[in-house]
C-alpha cells in the first residue's frame, strides 16, 4: 500500500504539512500559492481540505473567507468561487472532485481520500492504525511513517499569517495535529526503548523537544530518559530550556517535573559537580525568552557521547525553589567566571556567550513592549519584574559587561514606568523613571537621555502637569537632536500636543505645535515609518495624524481635525488596541467640541470597553474627564446618563 494507506491512486495529492504542494496526475508539483487559480478559490479549497470531513456549511464558509459578511451578501461570489476550483480541478485531474452543495444546512464539500489525497488524513489514518496494532515492529513502522509526513513542517506553513486561518475548524486541525505530532515523537521513543534502540529514542526525542521547547510532555520523557542513562547533568539542561520556555508563555513546570529536577540536582551534588553549600549557580539553570533555540545537539552514533552542547548561557535566573537565589544579596554572588560556567573557555564567554545574553534581553524587552502594546500588559509587568532582578544579579556577577546591561536595565526601567503610569500608579512610575535617567546620566548616553526625560515628561502629562511636561521635553530637546529620527519626532510630537493643552486656543502655542508637527511629517514623507531605536518609540502616520487631530481640534480648526482622524482611522492596525482606544477618545472629544453629545457618549462607552480589556486606569480616568466636561456643556442630556453609570458615577 503506498504511503501505509491508499489502495487507489489518487487525481491529486496536496501536501499541508511545511511548504503547501500540490502533485498533479502527470507527476507535476507546483505550491500551492503558485496554482494559477483565483485567490478566494484557492482558499476555499485549502478550507475545505482542512476540515476533517472535508465538508463545511456555506454560511461558515463565507465567515471564513469575508469575516464579517453573511451568506446573503456573499453568496453569489463563494459560487462564484467553488465553480472556479470545480474547473481548475477538473480541468487538471479529468474528473469532477467537488459534488454539488447539499445536507442542511447546505455545504460544500471534497471528494474522498482514495481521489483526493493529503497528507494531513493520510497521517491521521497512520495514526489510527498504529493505535490498534498489537505487533511492535508494525506499530513503529506505522508510527514512524505518520512522523515522517509531519517533518515536512508545521501545518500551513505557507499560510500562517493568513486571515482565514482563524477558522474554528482550522484552529482545531492544528492543534489535533501538533498532539498529534508529540504523540508520534512519544510513541516513536517508547516502541524504539522496547526494542533495544536507545540512539532512535533519544534522537527523536530531542529533535522533537527543539522543535517544540514548551512541550512538557516530551522534555520531561527526555529528561526521564537521560537520567536512567547516568547523564543527570544533560538531564538538568533540558528541564532549564523547558523552564524558559514555559516562562516565556507565563507559566512553569508541573510539579513532577520540578521534583525530577530537584532530585537530579541532588544526584549532581553528590556527584561534586554542584555545591550546595555555596551561592553557587548551574550553568544553564534558566535561559532567557529566544535563547532556546541556540542549542544544538551533537551526533547520535555514540550511546555515551549523546551530550547537549550549550551554545548560549543563561542571565542567572531561575525560580527560587529551583535556584540558590533565595535569600541571596548580589554581593554575595560569585564573580568568577568559572563557577558560573565551569564547561566553557573563557574566551568563548567573552566572545559568544555574553554578547548573545545582551542580545536575549534585547529580545525579552522588545516582546514586553509588544505585549503592553498589544494589551497583555499583565504579562508585560510580570516579565520586566523577573529581568529586572536578572539584570542587577547579572551587572554584579559579570563586571565588564556592566555598561551594556546597565544600558538594557535603563530601558526596563523606562517600560517599568510607562505599565505604571498606565495604571495610574504615579509613585511607581517616578521611582521607575528617576531611577533610569540617572543612570542614563551616570552612561552619559545622549539617546537614553533623552528617551528618560521623554517619560519622565509622559507621566507628569498623565497628571495633567502640562508646564512641568513641557519643561522636560525641552530639556530633552537637545540630547534627541543627536539621537535618531524616531526618538527626535517623537519628542516633538509630544511636546506639540503639550503647548496645545497648556494655552488651547492661543495662537502662538497653536503654531508652535503645527510648527513641530509639519517637521515630524517632513521626516516621516521622506523615510516612511520611523521604528526601531532602543527607546521602543514608533513615528507613523496613525500616530503623527492623531496628534495633530487633536492640536487642530484644541485651535478650534474642527473640519480639519475631523481631516486628521480619518487619516487615523484608515491608517491605524487592529492589532494595537490602546491606540484604538485613543483614537475613539479623540473622536469623543471633537465630537464634544462640535455639540455632538449623543456621539461624544457613544465613543466614551466604546473606550470604557477598550480600557476594561486592557485594564487600563489611565484610560478610564481619561473619560472619567471627558464625562465632567460634558456635563459642564449639557449636564442633563439624555445619553450623558450612560456613560456615568459606566463609570460608577451615578
Amino acid at each position: 500500500m503506498e504511503e501505509g494507506i491508499n489502495v487507489f491512486h489518487p487525481y491529486l495529492r496536496v501536501y499541508l504539512f511545511g511548504a503547501g504542494t500540490i502533485e498533479f496526475p502527470d507527476g507535476s508539483r507546483c505550491r500551492a500559492a503558485d496554482w494559477s487559480i483565483r485567490s478566494q478559490s484557492l482558499t476555499l479549497f485549502l478550507l475545505l481540505l482542512c476540515h476533517p470531513e472535508r465538508r463545511v456549511s456555506r454560511d461558515a464558509l463565507v465567515e471564513a473567507i469575508w469575516p464579517g459578511q453573511s451568506y446573503r451578501a456573499m453568496g453569489s461570489s463563494l459560487n462564484v468561487a467553488k465553480s472556479l476550483l470545480a474547473t481548475a480541478l477538473e480541468a487538471a485531474c479529468g474528473s469532477p472532485l467537488i459534488p454539488r452543495a447539499s445536507g442542511e444546512p447546505p455545504g460544500y464539500r471534497l471528494c474522498e481520500q482514495t481521489l483526493l489525497w493529503t497528507d494531513i488524513d493520510a497521517c491521521q489514518e497512520l495514526i489510527r492504525q498504529a493505535l490498534s496494532t498489537k505487533r511492535v515492529e508494525e506499530a513503529l513502522s506505522l508510527w514512524e511513517s505518520a512522523y515522517t509526513l509531519m517533518q515536512r513542517g508545521s501545518f500551513l506553513a505557507d499560510y500562517a499569517d493568513a486571515y482565514w486561518t482563524q477558522a474554528d475548524w482550522v484552529q482545531a486541525r492544528g492543534k489535533a495535529l501538533a498532539r498529534q505530532r508529540s504523540q508520534c515523537a512519544l510513541r516513536i521513543a517508547d516502541l524504539s526503548l522496547a526494542r533495544g534502540n536507545l540512539g532512535r529514542a533519544l534522537e527523536v526525542l530531542i529533535a522533537a523537544s527543539e522543535a517544540d521547547p514548551s512541550n512538557e510532555d516530551l522534555a520531561s520523557h527526555l529528561i526521564a530518559l537521560l537520567e536512567r542513562e547516568g547523564q543527570s547533568a544533560q538531564a538538568l539542561q533540558c528541564y532549564a530550556l523547558l523552564e524558559a520556555a514555559l516562562l516565556e508563555q507565563q507559566t512553569e513546570p508541573r510539579e513532577e517535573t520540578k521534583s525530577l529536577a530537584r532530585r537530579l540536582r541532588m544526584t549532581e551534588a553528590a556527584r561534586g559537580v554542584i555545591s550546595l553549600t555555596g551561592p553557587q549557580i548551574v550553568a544553564g539553570s534558566a535561559y532567557p525568552a529566544g535563547m532556546r533555540r541556540q542549542v544544538t545537539w551533537p551526533s547520535l552514533s555514540n550511546r555515551r557521547d549523546l551530550l547537549p552542547v550549550s551554545h548560549s548561557s543563561s542571565p542567572m535566573g531561575g525560580r527560587e525553589e529551583d535556584t540558590v537565589f533565595h535569600g541571596l544579596s548580589p554581593s554575595s554572588v560569585p564573580s568568577e567566571r568559572s563557577v558560573l560556567l565551569p564547561a566553557l573557555p573563557s574566551i568563548w564567554i567573552d566572545e559568544v556567550v555574553f554578547p548573545t545574553t545582551v542580545q536575549a534581553y534585547e529580545d525579552v524587552l522588545a516582546l514586553a513592549w509588544e505585549a503592553f502594546y498589544t494589551s497583555s500588559v499583565q504579562r508585560a509587568a510580570s516579565t520586566v519584574e523577573h529581568w529586572l532582578r536578572l539584570l542587577a544579579l547579572q551587572i554584579n556577577i559579570v563586571p565588564g559587561l556592566s555598561d551594556q546591561l546597565t544600558d538594557l536595565q535603563c530601558r526596563f526601567l523606562q517600560l517599568k514606568s510607562v505599565i505604571a503610569r498606565d495604571r495610574t500608579d504615579f509613585p511607581t512610575a517616578f521611582a521607575a523613571i528617576d531611577e533610569a535617567i540617572a543612570m542614563a546620566f551616570r552612561l552619559n548616553r545622549a539617546e537614553l537621555i533623552a528617551s528618560s526625560l521623554y517619560r519622565r515628561a509622559k507621566i507628569h502629562a498623565a497628571e495633567q502637569r502640562y508646564l512641568a511636561a513641557v519643561s522636560y521635553l525641552e530639556s530633552a530637546l537637545p540630547y534627541a537632536s543627536s539621537s535618531r529620527d524616531p526618538l527626535r519626532c517623537y519628542i516633538s510630537m509630544l511636546l506639540a500636543e503639550m503647548y496645545s493643552l497648556l494655552a488651547p486656543g492661543n495662537e502662538e502655542y497653536s503654531h508652535r505645535s503645527l510648527t513641530l508637527l509639519d517637521e515630524v511629517e517632513r521626516a516621516v514623507r521622506s523615510h516612511g515609518v520611523l521604528e526601531g531605536d532602543g527607546s521602543y518609540v514608533k513615528v507613523d502616520v496613525p500616530g503623527l495624524y492623531m496628534i495633530r487631530g487633536d492640536v487642530l481640534r484644541r485651535a478650534g480648526q474642527f473640519k480639519e481635525a475631523q481631516e486628521a482622524i480619518v487619516v487615523v482611522r484608515d491608517s491605524l492596525s487592529r492589532d494595537f488596541t490602546r491606540w484604538q482606544g485613543n483614537l475613539l477618545l479623540s473622536e469623543a472629544r471633537l465630537a464634544l467640541a462640535e455639540r455632538d453629545i449623543a456621539t461624544s457618549v457613544r465613543r466614551g462607552c466604546e473606550v470604557l470597553e477598550i480600557t476594561a480589556a486592557t485594564r487600563s486606569r489611565s484610560g478610564e480616568a481619561k473619560v472619567h474627564r471627558l464625562y465632567w466636561d460634558i456635563w459642564k456643556v449639557e449636564p442633563e442630556h439624555a445619553r450623558l446618563k450612560e456613560l456615568g453609570v459606566r463609570l460608577g458615577l451615578v
